[in-house]
């Protein structure tokens, strides 16, 4: 799995040596479809690095229903944000 790392736009200006020095600080984190990645109001705790799949990302506000504010794919990344939740609709590796 990490070895798609160089492939994530995100790292992909990185030469090989910086990819192994980040490679030990990823592990992977699989969640099948429909379930949630993190909670609205969670504090951010890890940056997520999708490969496979599809994930929403959503804002509840106190007095609607939610709002998808993005649908990201692989090769995208996301982080907990405190006003938002995030659930995917693919497995999501």
């Amino acid at each position: 799995m990490l070895d798609i790392l160089p492939n994530i736009p995100l790292f992909e200006n990185l030469d090989p040596a910086q990819i192994a020095l980040l490679k030990p600080l990823f592990e992977q984190f699989i969640r099948p479809a429909n379930t949630t990645i993190f909670e609205q109001g969670e504090p951010a705790s890890y940056l997520y690095l999708l490969i496979k799949g599809e994930v929403i990302i959503r804002f509840k506000p106190y007095d609607t229903p939610p709002i998808t504010l993005t649908r990201l794919r692989a090769g995208m990344s996301l982080a907990g944000r405190p006003c938002s939740e995030a659930h995917t609709t693919h497995q999501a590796l």
